[in-house]
Order: structure tokens, then sequence, then C-alpha cells
């Protein structure tokens, strides 16, 4: 290939990716191609966004875009839960994610699996989750 092409992905607000392309002649580069790849999901920028933990922005672009806030909560509650041990901090802030969501299987498995440092926050996170009841299915 005569004229190269390189991909560049850049960590900014816009976060798009870009191409570069040199054009050369002669052995010599005599233009430079810069070319933007925007997503035009905005689902699937909000996903790249949590991925990233970008949460705030993530917050920002899901209340611009109309989207459903509640895959946030639920990345940043499953943080906690993938901590190898939380501290009483964490227990605190967990719970107080979890009352925002609706999807109570998601609390329950939160709860049960959540790593505690100490008893007291064990005993925390049990009594709250005894108290979430699953919706039932039948009429």
């Amino acid at each position: 290939m005569s004229n190269p092409v390189h991909l560049v992905e850049l960590e900014n607000a816009n976060d798009e990716i870009l191409f570069l392309s040199k054009i050369c002649k002669d052995g010599r580069i005599v233009e430079l191609r810069a070319q933007g790849v925007y997503e035009t999901e905005p689902e699937l920028k909000l996903m790249r966004l949590i991925r990233k933990h970008r949460f705030e922005e993530a917050e920002k672009f899901a209340v611009t875009f109309n989207i459903n806030p509640i895959i946030i909560l639920k990345a940043r509650a499953q943080i906690f839960v993938d901590k190898t041990v939380c501290t009483s901090e964490d227990i605190i802030n967990l719970i107080k994610i979890l009352e925002s969501v609706d999807d109570e299987y998601f609390k329950l498995q939160c709860c049960s699996n959540v790593e505690c440092s100490n008893h007291e926050d064990v005993r925390k996170i049990l009594n709250y989750g005894s108290t979430i009841m699953p919706r039932s299915n039948v009429s």
C-alpha cells in the first residue's frame, strides 16, 4: 500500500475514532487526511461510557438522548459487588444506589454476592435484602 492508513483512538470529550491517511508523492508526505468515525446509536455510546466507568458523563448523555439511566445505576452497583471486600461506606453507597433500581432480582443478587469487611455490614446488607419483595409473574 503506497498510502498507508492509521487507525487512531483518542481519549477526548467526543471520544471518536480517527483514521489518518498519508498521501505521499516522490517519497514525501504531501497531504495528511484525518477522517472521524462517529457512533450514530446513542445506546452504543452509552455502553462504551459505562465500560470506561465514566458514569457522570454517561448520566448526562442518557438525559440528553432520553435513555433510561437504570443501566448506569446497575453498573455502579456492580462495581461494589465485584470488589474483593467492601468497606462500610461502600455498603452504604451500594444500598443508596439499589434504592433507585426497580429490578428486585438484580438487587437481591447484589445483596447476596457482595463481600463485606465485617459482620455489621453483612447484617446491614442482608437486612436491606430481606425488605426486597420480588414481583411475581402470576396475577
